[in-house]
């Protein structure tokens, strides 16, 4: 999609159908992985035209919402404690990726999320860097491969210098 054909930039990004089911069976299907990542409110959207974040196009980024952006989601979340994540996945990616890219993408971005409990009992959320390019349980469950993710990301970048 070229620049000039995107939408706005308030109207790039949307709710995104299948992530929230993909993550909720992951986190049943591995509870040591993912079991403290049952309370977290994760706000799964899609955003068409890509992301880049430094620099880097990506499938997808998670960010923790904090201080203004947790106050200004509490609307969103329908609740008083708003969301503790913002998952995003690249809505060209979401279209054309199978169920097992899918759960993938789903599964790396939660290896991002980690839980602590802070003196007072309550909750904080932070982000948990890479262990390497990947994550270790990403490996042993997908596999050492991302082709698939990689070339599917090289073939809309050339489609959209193309356009």
């Amino acid at each position: 999609m070229a620049k000039d054909t995107l939408p706005p930039p308030d109207q790039r990004f949307a709710p995104l159908d299948g992530a929230k089911d993909i993550a909720h069976a992951l986190i049943n299907e591995y509870p040591v992985k993912f079991g403290e990542l049952a309370n977290a409110r994760i706000l799964y959207l899609s955003k068409i035209g890509g992301i880049k974040l430094h620099g880097e196009r990506k499938a997808a980024t998670i960010k923790t919402c904090t201080g203004e952006k947790k106050y200004l989601s509490r609307c969103e979340a329908n609740r008083d404690e708003g969301w503790d994540y913002i998952m995003t996945i690249c809505a060209e990616i979401w279209a054309r990726a199978d169920d097992k890219l899918r759960k993938r993408i789903v599964f790396h971005e939660l290896k991002h999320c980690l839980r602590l409990e802070k003196e007072d009992g309550s909750e904080m959320w932070r982000l948990v860097p890479h262990d390497l390019e990947t994550f270790y349980d990403e490996v042993d469950i997908f596999g050492t491969s991302g082709k698939e993710l990689n070339d599917l990301i090289m073939q809309i970048v050339a489609e959209k210098e193309n356009d």
